[in-house]
């Protein structure tokens, strides 16, 4: 009995899922909705429900209602004083009505306001960090789902080709034109073709998971159908426009810049809290009890004394200078560090292309031919059946290692996004790793 070995492997236009006939390992089939699963939607879907992202925006509006608070003078005082003279009984009772408002060395309120504003921006930068970060999950995710599916897919149809190798070997070896190994060898890859499946299955379930988690719902939510991962992945960005976009458009270095300035303002503002502050008052009485009228007014003014206690301004004021200092360095530490995350991101999706296109273009279309030699020698009597059963799983292990190769080009390039600030812009330029 004739068995012919055909596989036809395509990235681009995978099949739906072919489901086995038994479970594997407990892991049930996903359930996969008809709709695709649409990035835009998924985006707007976390904006709107991510915990995280609720969390950093709550964040941000607390921050912004500290300018109004910097910005305001203390509360205005009004006390109200009663007196009883015993040397004068005929004007024996007194009350004392006094409106006083403290007021600040000119210039504190203006760099208070501007340092509460340089936290809020500051905190703004978080919360665009924060959706960076799930927008690049979110990209992560649906790619690794992508590249379960087409794991899934491509065992479905190996399974179904060791199916009939089985049949074939069985038929030849009651034949008698085959011993028996050939069929017990069948098997056997028939049996590591289904433990594959089970482990796409978890890889699947674990992608399902970690997508739903960033979309605050159940882990085990049905997903739409994921896009199938482009075969010919795109150009590579040009290091050079990557390492400008994240000095410019970083999120985490925006945040770490708002931090330093407010810090130096804070320098500034504990030498203001070292001068005097005053408090204007004025004041009216009435003797004898309320009357018609007050019988008498006052004004005054009160300064506080700051240089009896220099120590506590003076430490004070080297705190805040070594905040700023510590802001500082900080700041220098992530562009360094962000600079060559920049580059380790880069060369991963640099050697992940390169990768895919040696597997896509040589190692995966050598395969095929290799399994379809071996099953020409084997058909002609010049072959074992081993060499067809190892053809045929070095040709399935070559698209699997492509899938995962085009998955880590995606999961490379959605790492740049809190990097950047943005999905890159991507160049011609394509070096070799």
């Amino acid at each position: 009995m004739t068995c012919r070995i055909v596989l036809v492997l395509g990235i681009l236009s995978l099949p739906a899922f072919a489901p086995a006939a038994d479970d594997h390992a407990g892991i049930n089939e996903p359930v996969v909705l008809a709709e695709p699963l649409s990035l835009a939607a998924l985006d707007a879907e976390a904006a709107s429900h991510n915990p995280t992202l609720q969390a950093a925006r709550a964040r941000w509006d607390a921050a912004k209602a500290e300018a109004p608070q910097a910005a305001a003078w203390e509360d205005p005082r009004a006390e109200v004083a009663f007196g009883h003279d015993l040397t004068q009984p005929n004007n024996d009772t007194s009350v004392q009505w006094t409106l006083a408002q403290a007021v600040p060395w000119p210039g504190t309120t203006s760099v208070r306001t501007s340092a509460a504003e340089a936290e809020a921006a500051a905190a703004l930068a978080e919360l665009r960090q924060n959706e960076c970060e799930v927008s690049a999950g979110l990209r992560t995710s649906a790619a690794r789902l992508a590249a379960a599916r087409a794991q899934l897919e491509l065992n479905a149809r190996t399974r179904q080709l060791l199916g009939g190798l089985v049949e074939a070997a069985r038929s030849r070896y009651e034949a008698g034109q085959a011993n028996e190994a050939d069929v017990l060898m069948a098997e056997s890859e028939s049996a590591r073709n289904d433990e594959k499946r089970s482990d796409a299955l978890r890889a699947y379930s674990d992608a399902q998971a970690d997508l739903n988690t960033l979309l605050n719902r159940p882990p085990t939510d049905a997903l739409g159908r994921p896009a199938a991962l482009d075969s010919d992945p795109p150009e590579t960005p040009s290091l050079d426009a990557l390492q400008a976009l994240a000095a410019v458009h970083s999120p985490i270095l925006a945040a770490a810049a708002s931090r330093r300035d407010a810090a130096r303002l804070r320098v500034g503002l504990a030498g203001l809290d070292g001068r005097p502050r005053f408090e204007m008052s004025i004041d009216a009485r009435q003797f004898n009890g309320p009357g018609p009228g007050f019988q008498a007014y006052g004004a005054g003014v009160a300064v506080s004394l700051p240089w009896a206690n220099g120590r506590r301004y003076r430490a004070e004021i080297f705190e805040a200078k070594k905040n700023a200092e510590s802001e500082e360095a900080d700041l220098r530490a992530m562009q360094a560090e962000t600079a060559a995350h920049v580059r380790e991101v880069w060369q991963d999706f640099v050697t992940s292309r390169h990768h895919a296109e040696l597997f896509r273009t040589r190692l995966l279309p050598l395969a095929r031919r290799a399994t379809e030699a071996a099953r020409i020698a084997y058909e002609a009597g010049r072959g074992p059946f081993s060499d067809v059963l190892a053809a045929l799983r070095a040709e399935h292990e070559s698209e699997s290692d492509l899938i995962d190769h085009l998955t880590d080009c995606q999961v490379a390039l959605a790492s740049l996004i809190p990097l950047t600030g943005e999905f890159p812009a991507l160049s011609s330029h394509s070096p070799q790793p």
